[in-house]
């Protein structure tokens, strides 16, 4: 499932759309790069798996919020990872679960930043990405911190709703995505 605002010229886009994708394309940066959704099955054909966001004792402040940003974001939390001993590191993360899919033909898929999963959120919502699949009320993770806090989204009919930071032993949803132009 392609993701992002809306494309300017739907047609030439389309056109680019290789039907190995899995999805609509939908441009997610000026210039032509574009973002992919794992399906809803990407795991398990239970539908999304739930994981921590990491034993990483530290989330860099700050971290990159726009659309493009998710490889950085997803190499800093794997970096922080890295530096954890056996004993700290007692299981997979998001950031790990996203960044070792290896499926659909692909291997580069990032945790996404939470513009990102705002904007597959507000697709979902707006019925233009209607066969993404998100477990209604579920929290995703993102890989964007606040206050050195991550971030998670969902999908909520009130605005005012849908974005929160989390301790990052938290279980929530996991949806990798993944960019190509």
């Amino acid at each position: 499932m392609i993701f992002a605002a809306p494309v300017p010229n739907a047609d030439v886009a389309t056109q680019a759309y290789s039907a190995n994708y899995f999805g609509v394309p939908i441009e997610v940066t000026k210039g032509g790069r574009f973002g992919e959704v794992a399906p809803a099955d990407w795991e398990a054909s239970t539908g999304d798996p739930k994981y921590k966001w990491s034993d990483v004792a530290y989330a860099p402040d700050g971290m990159a919020e726009s659309p493009g940003f998710s490889g950085f974001t997803t190499a800093q939390i794997l970096n922080g990872i890295g530096k954890l001993s056996m004993a700290q590191h007692t299981s997979r993360s998001a950031a790990e679960a996203a960044a070792s899919l290896d499926k659909f033909g692909f291997n580069n898929w990032l945790l996404p930043v939470s513009e990102e999963m705002r904007l597959i959120i507000d697709g979902v919502k707006s019925g233009k990405l209607n066969n993404v699949g998100l477990t209604s009320g579920g929290k995703y993770w993102t890989s964007s911190a606040l206050g050195a806090t991550p971030i998670v989204r969902w999908l909520s009919t009130n605005p005012a709703e849908g974005f929160s930071t989390m301790p990052r032993t938290s279980m929530n949803y996991v949806r990798p995505i993944r960019y190509f132009n």
